[in-house]
């Protein structure tokens, strides 16, 4: 009642009362300033006072940036700000006034899908991954459009947290971490961590001593940062996002693990029913998500002076969810690591499941020796299956930073 009296007094008193009451509302709905709330928190004297408090430009800017954040994510248009930018507001503000770059953390790019060939194209990053960094890079650019100091995104690897629950060897995840690197240096506002990084323990990028040391460092995670007594029964019941989650291991799980002949057997060999299997892949999802809870620890105690981006879906409250490979709306959100890439005959770009695109009508195109993306055929080639013993169709050139048609794509559903 008093934010209403007090707002009303101030419109009174206002040069023009209309466009004053006007400009309050719509402050309040982009969420620029919390501005009713800020007010009633201060002695205000006087109009002039109120509207410094109101539009401060320094709150407007950091509503600029929320804004292009959330331009990368899956909101629906007309759904309103996320309330991520309440939680993550002072931060920016923070970085501002001291004149920084916004700092960003993502946990993402683990492994490859153990499912190749049904999902993925192979166990090195692709055409996905090429794409989901430089939409990242773009991001960054976009907020230094608008803020001089720019802004940083780094890129903490999950790998080793989730691998041996997905039966992925630490060899594939190394693998895949170093090929991410070398495509990433193309890519001057992110950064790479690994868990080694998180723990306090030296970094390398010899292969011997990173397989040497990632069971040792699992273990040292695990044991550290999963929380006391955690329940994850409770969790996924009494958290929006932990639900959301957990939901979205499920099923994606059903798809990953369809191959690993071992998740279908009994402890004595014999075949278990479809529902005992979904039984297992719901005691895999929750041990996934007491990972993730220890995963979230480790973020916030190393890098909770970041905004924290996320790729799973999300109610947006705690960080803001993005999409690495735009969608059209009511598309799955897919990540690069779990699909593929299709390039049509007219350069429009898809993405699905490996299996999603048949060799009859797809060619599949190497790069640097490993598969990078499926090519539609001409109408005369259609028809034709995948002949092994040809030669791959080879992208020579190194991708270069992306064209004005494919920076529209990377902004934009597709």
């Amino acid at each position: 009642m008093n934010t209403i009296v007090m707002v009303s007094t101030m419109v009174e008193k206002a040069p023009n009362p209309q466009q004053f009451f006007k400009d309050c509302l719509e402050c309040v709905m982009l969420s620029a300033t919390n501005a009713v709330g800020y007010v009633t928190s201060h002695t205000v004297s006087g109009f002039t006072h109120t509207w410094d408090l109101l539009f401060r430009p320094e709150r407007v800017l950091a509503n600029k940036i929320f804004e292009i954040i959330e331009s990368c994510g899956t909101k629906k248009d007309g759904s309103g700000p996320y309330a991520a930018r309440d939680t993550f507001r002072l931060l920016v503000l923070k970085f501002i006034k001291v004149g920084v770059p916004i700092r960003m953390v993502l946990p993402a790019f683990p492994f490859k899908s153990r499912n190749r060939g049904g999902k993925v194209l192979g166990r090195l990053p692709d055409l996905g991954e090429d794409i989901g960094l430089a939409r990242l890079q773009m991001l960054c650019d976009d907020i230094t459009h608008i803020y001089p100091h720019g802004a940083e995104l780094t890129i903490v690897s999950d790998g080793i947290v989730y691998n041996d629950v997905l039966m992925i060897s630490d060899e594939d995840t190394w693998a895949y971490s170093q090929m991410l690197r070398e495509i990433g240096k193309r890519y001057p506002s992110l950064k790479f961590k690994r868990m080694a990084d998180l723990l306090g323990h030296s970094t390398t990028n010899d292969r011997t001593v990173y397989l040497a040391s990632a069971p040792v460092q699992r273990e040292e995670f695990v044991a550290r940062f999963t929380p006391d007594g955690y329940d994850v029964e409770k969790s996924i019941k009494n958290d929006e996002d932990v639900k959301l989650t957990y939901l979205g291991y499920v099923k994606w799980l059903e798809k990953e693990m369809e191959n690993v002949s071992d998740l279908k057997l009994d402890e004595n060999g014999h075949f278990i029913s479809n529902q005992a299997l979904r039984r297992k892949i719901k005691a895999l999802a929750r041990k996934m998500i007491t990972r993730g809870s220890a995963f979230t620890n480790i973020i916030k105690a190393t890098r909770g002076d970041f905004v924290r981006l996320s790729i799973h879906q999300s109610i947006g409250i705690n960080k803001f969810p993005i999409q690495l490979i735009p969608q059209a709306p009511g598309e799955v959100c897919r990540t690069p690591w779990h699909s593929a890439i299709a390039v049509s005959w007219d350069g429009s770009i898809k993405s699905g499941h490996a299996e999603d695109f048949p060799s009859e009508s797809y060619e599949l195109v190497y790069k640097d020796g490993r598969p990078y993306c499926l090519q539609e055929k001409s109408e005369s080639q259609k028809g034709e299956s995948r002949d092994e013993s040809k030669p791959h169709r080879e992208e020579a050139s190194p991708l270069e930073p992306p064209s004005p048609p494919a920076r529209i794509f990377l902004r934009s559903s597709l």
